[in-house]
């Protein structure tokens, strides 16, 4: 009995919205430095299954996990304002690319896949994290 306290508190520990909203912030800094800056520019198809465009869709399907998780506490639809977070910040950054940097360009299947990654991590919040707390599920 003593065991599954230590590990209750040991899961409580691990998910403290501090935390997480400390490595979320890390994690949309490294996200916009990647998508901002000159020398890291991988090779753009225009094709969804290139590797780009999965590198697009895997970052901002971790983004939206991360903001479930610095935000657990939020109730009924947290998981809408996850993916419009996310998803916002993602069409941000490529119109950015679009408009004010001449070495970059915009790109409508990059915003659509970092749409998708939003939209499916925000789908895995709501199953994974109850929004009345901020335990995960199973």
């Amino acid at each position: 009995m003593n065991d599954v306290i230590v590990m209750s508190n040991a899961r409580k520990r691990l998910f403290k919205p501090k935390i997480w909203r400390l490595i979320t912030g890390s994690y949309i800094l490294i996200i916009t430095f990647a998508s901002l800056n000159p020398w890291f520019r991988p090779r753009s198809e225009n094709n969804f299954w290139s590797p780009d465009k999965w590198l697009h869709f895997a970052a901002y399907l971790g983004l939206s996990i991360l903001l479930g998780l610095a935000n657990a506490r939020l109730k009924k639809n947290y998981w809408l304002a996850i993916m419009a977070i996310a998803g916002t910040l993602g069409f941000g950054l490529e119109l950015v690319q679009g408009v004010a940097l001449p070495f970059r360009s915009f790109s409508w299947h990059d915003a659509a896949s970092n749409l998708a990654g939003a939209t499916l991590g925000a789908i895995v919040v709501k199953i994974m994290i109850r929004p009345d707390d901020s335990s995960i599920i199973k």
